[in-house]
């Protein structure tokens, strides 16, 4: 297959003209007696029946205190319709006004990440820091309420709150923001941080935390000491598992972790109930590219 045209077509789609001069700042490693909260979520769709779907979610938070680690996590049977969602254990949330039935899943998810590090935060003490899988941009109000919620409480506990986008697809003039700034310090070896825009009450930033890393973040932070703050984060992503990215949020992806097992054990356990019978025929409204995929590696 030819590739050229499609390199050079993408070339030529981005604009290359009147990018801004963003401010490179370095800063250096150190270390903190604070405790680092780092919460995470997974989910992942058990049944869909079309006009419902069945889904587990997963929320895990790693306590890093001392020298000393502690784990925990909480899952969740979501069941949800058009407008609907009931969870065991229950929990209740708001939908928005405008969400496909697809997305509810993800939102429920979302809404208790949030949750988690709102509970982290209550019992986190002055200068510990809270770290959170997800950017404090909302997709809808109902989750823009609950971020401005973490953020006010942990401003008035004088608690540091993270936020880090593991991908991102934002631009400047047509260009990869992270692709961009890479490019400007790839031959770097050193920390940096580029501050992109003050938000009211975060500040909005890109950020390497690992001097050889290939990967650069979009972060956010209500922190009044960013390069003390980065400095922390910094200390936290020199392991060797993945460098550049803080350990303590691995360990939490690595709890929140929906696994293809764990979806099988559950459809099997919800297929036992009698009363499924009558909806699995529903089943077959979307389950057809499964089928075809299991014929296709036999």
């Amino acid at each position: 297959m030819e590739y050229n045209s499609l390199i050079e077509f993408i070339s030529k789609n981005k604009e290359h003209k009147d990018i801004p001069c963003l401010e490179i700042k370095e800063f250096l490693q150190n270390t903190s007696k604070s405790n680092i909260y780092a919460v995470d979520g997974g989910n992942a769709v058990i049944i869909d029946g079309g006009t419902w779907i069945i889904s587990k979610v997963r929320t895990a938070v790693v306590l890093y205190n001392k020298n000393r680690v502690n784990e925990s996590h909480t899952s969740y049977i979501v069941a949800n319709t058009e407008n609907a969602v009931k969870s065991e254990p229950e929990e209740e949330i708001a939908l928005p006004k405008k969400i496909e039935i697809s997305e509810i899943p993800n939102h429920f998810r979302k809404i208790m990440e949030v949750e988690e590090c709102i509970k982290s935060v209550e019992k986190a003490e002055k200068d510990d820091i809270v770290l959170c899988d997800f950017l404090f941009i909302p997709d809808n109000v109902v989750i823009a309420l609950k971020i401005n919620e973490l953020i006010k409480k942990a401003e008035k506990k004088g608690v540091v709150v993270v936020g880090i986008g593991k991908t991102s697809r934002a631009n400047i003039k047509g260009n990869s923001l992270i692709g961009f700034l890479n490019s400007m310090n790839q031959n770097k070896k050193s920390l940096w941080y580029s501050i992109l825009e003050p938000a009211s009450n975060y500040t909005d930033l890109v950020a390497k935390l690992y001097p050889l890393s290939k990967y650069t973040y979009r972060i956010n932070t209500n922190s009044k000491d960013i390069e003390n703050t980065l400095g922390i984060l910094s200390y936290y992503s020199s392991d060797t598992a993945i460098p550049g990215y803080p350990y303590p949020l691995i360990r939490a992806d690595w709890l929140a972790r929906i696994t293809d097992n764990e979806k099988h054990l559950e459809k099997t356990e919800i297929g036992k109930n009698k009363d499924y019978r009558k909806l699995s025929m529903d089943e077959r409204s979307m389950d057809f590219h499964e089928r075809l995929d299991e014929h296709a590696h036999k």
